[in-house]
């Protein structure tokens, strides 16, 4: 199996039968129709109702042609509502009559007399914790194939998403399905297995993953895995635009399945393979435009290595730091110190390795210090979340990329955050090359951006040279020398 070949794309009632693929409607989980209200020329806000507690995708289309997607979540009343102050880098002026906005399908006209109409969906209470009892960690009981029932705990009142994906009870069939269960008083929860329909039950070797609003546990079919292990681990994951992968160690050659859910409740399944050492990587921008997410903050994930019998559970944003593989490097040139560093006033953001391509710089546990940090390097190219900065001894800046982890502001391109839109400048009929990083070593495959097209630019930056480069989104870079800037 490809590294990057995407098993699933969306986990509704979908069955692989060979190589035909047989779905059933694209929705992920039952729900009342959603409803937007009126918006009129010159609006501000959004509103709507849906079903209680549940994320929906919403597209907005201007007039001017761009496009944007961002999530919006009901409350336990089912209204949702959206500012678009709250979203300066996609709402840059208000509604105008023509802008098109859909969310979950349904779709509305800013300038129209009226707004979607369905019947507003009834009110759902969520049980209420017992605020003075203390949260319970979620969990799954083990589970057999002749289990009509998945059980385990959490806390009170919450929702949960339940994922299954593996063979069919005495079939062939490989399944992934999934559906939500509500968290009783007790904190015992029970998913029958008959809401999933068509589905013929458990079958041995079948993965079970089950989210909660800030968990994620799993387990298989006749067989407990344990929560980590060395050999296991994953990479620090940022929101978009600052990573576009996923990555991390397992047992070398194993084949490890990551199960992705976004906060706008959509669920994902993706199947890479570790090389001989153990190291592998789900990358977004090698997927096809309708397998391409991007990260955003509070998104779980779980990644399942079933070859050593172990998982790991994550949120975006707030993972560990952990080691990455790397090209062969060369280390950077010691500064020899007799000084102490001098700190400056906090200031964090994103930085790109400025170094020789195919190589990597070593980092120190403190500014201008004769010692290494470890063998940990950071190659050139990739993309870096700076916490702190210092003067060291030696006069020159340091930035601050992990603990205990600093490296001279030489080898680092500052990334500007910028909320714009650039045309291309090209000869019409032909279209820019797109670059993986400012750097311009490597290409993004197959991808030209023709003439006079306009796109969002995220982050800009300016190369050693003077030359200043633009962000369109995760690893995609272009230089000013062929976008310009028009609002």
């Amino acid at each position: 199996m490809k590294a990057t070949h995407l098993k699933l794309a969306l986990l509704a009632s979908t069955v692989l039968l060979g190589a035909t693929v047989v779905a059933q409607a694209p929705r992920l989980f039952a729900a009342d129709v959603v409803q937007v209200a009126p918006i009129q020329d010159g609006a501000t806000v959004l509103s709507g109702l849906g079903a209680p507690n549940t994320g929906y995708i919403l597209t907005y289309q201007s007039t001017d042609g761009l496009k944007s997607h961002l999530t919006v979540k009901t409350d336990a009343t089912g209204h949702w509502s959206l500012n678009i102050a709250d979203e300066p880098n996609i709402f840059e002026h208000p509604f105008k009559a023509g802008d098109q906005v859909t969310v979950d399908g349904v779709s509305t006209e800013v300038g129209s007399a009226v707004g979607t109409t369905p019947a507003t969906p009834p009110v759902q209470t969520p049980a209420t914790p017992d605020v003075a009892a203390p949260a319970q960690q979620l969990s799954i009981k083990s589970v057999t194939d002749d289990d009509n029932y998945i059980l385990g705990r959490a806390t009170p009142g919450q929702k949960l998403t339940v994922v299954y994906e593996g063979p069919g009870k005495e079939s062939s069939v490989h399944y992934k399905v999934s559906n939500t269960t509500q968290t009783p008083d007790d904190g015992e929860w029970v998913f029958p297995i008959t809401a999933w329909s068509d589905f013929p039950g458990l079958e041995k070797g079948g993965t079970i993953v089950v989210f909660s609003e800030r968990e994620a546990s799993v387990t298989q079919v006749g067989r407990s895995l344990k929560a980590i292990q060395p050999k296991l681990s994953v990479e620090q994951v940022l929101p978009y635009p600052a990573h576009s992968d996923l990555s991390g160690t397992a047992t070398p050659n194993a084949e490890v399945t990551i199960y992705y859910r976004q906060l706008s409740g959509k669920n994902l399944v993706y199947d890479v393979t570790a090389d001989a050492n153990g190291h592998w990587l789900l990358d977004m921008n090698t997927q096809d435009d309708d397998e391409t997410i991007s990260f955003r903050q509070g998104d779980q994930f779980a990644i399942v290595d079933a070859t050593s019998g172990t998982y790991y559970t994550g949120t975006v944003g707030s993972l560990p730091t952990m080691p990455t593989l790397v090209p062969p490097v060369r280390t950077p040139t010691r500064l020899s110190t007799t000084a102490a560093a001098q700190p400056q006033p906090a200031r964090s953001g994103s930085l790109i390795i400025d170094y020789v391509p195919g190589y990597g710089i070593a980092t120190w546990p403190e500014p201008s210090t004769a010692s290494l940090a470890g063998h940990q390097k950071l190659a050139a190219g990739s993309v870096q979340h700076f916490s702190a900065t210092a003067t060291g001894a030696d006069g020159h800046p340091w930035y601050q990329v992990g603990a205990k982890q600093w490296i001279p502001a030489r080898f680092g391109l500052e990334v500007t955050p910028l909320i714009a839109v650039g045309r291309v400048q090209y000869q019409p009929g032909f279209g820019i090359a797109v670059w993986q990083s400012p750097l311009g070593a490597t290409l993004v495959d197959h991808k030209k951006l023709v003439a006079n097209s306009q796109w969002r630019v995220f982050g800009t930056t300016v190369r050693a040279d003077g030359q200043r480069w633009y962000n369109l989104g995760g690893q995609q870079w272009v230089s000013s020398q062929y976008l310009t800037l028009v609002r």
